[in-house]
Formats: structure tokens, sequence, C-alpha cells
């Protein structure tokens, strides 16, 4: 990514805060805002910029079946430990 194109950095950061930029797009951009401040600006720019919408949705619970789902994938069973002789 070339840090002298402010506007396109602009649109990425955007996107990466609504979290559009998915994939390797969104790994570059996180590795380029561990290096670079003016990134960083931006992103905090449009978090901050972003952050009413967020303040006004209404709060939401997540169903049972989500938890279970987000709870495996973090957490998987263990394969049973075969027997020792």
């Amino acid at each position: 990514m070339k840090p002298d194109n402010y506007e396109r950095n602009h649109a990425l950061a955007a996107e990466y805060v609504v979290g559009t930029l998915q994939g390797a797009a969104r790994r570059r951009f996180e590795r380029w805002m561990m290096v670079s401040a003016r990134v960083r600006r931006q992103v905090w720019y449009w978090e901050r910029r972003l952050q009413p919408f967020n303040e006004s949705l209404p709060e939401e619970v997540a169903p049972r079946a989500v938890w279970n789902s987000i709870e495996q994938r973090l957490f998987p069973a263990t394969a049973p430990v075969a027997a020792r002789w």
C-alpha cells in the first residue's frame, strides 16, 4: 500500500471500520496500521465519526445457538486421549 494517496487510504480506513475490508486486504491493512501513525489516525477518525450510529441502535441479545457456535470455534472439544499402556 502506498501511504502517499490520502483519499485512497481514507477510503480503506472507512472500509476497515465498517467491516467491508476483508481477507488478505484486511490483514495487509492491519499490518500497515501497526507501522503508520497516519493510517491509525484515519481509522480513529472513522471510528469516531460512525460511533453515534452504534449508540443509536438498540442492544440485542444473541440467540443461544450463536453463542454455542462461537464457543465451539474458540474452544473446540479436544480429541479423547488414547489409552496408555
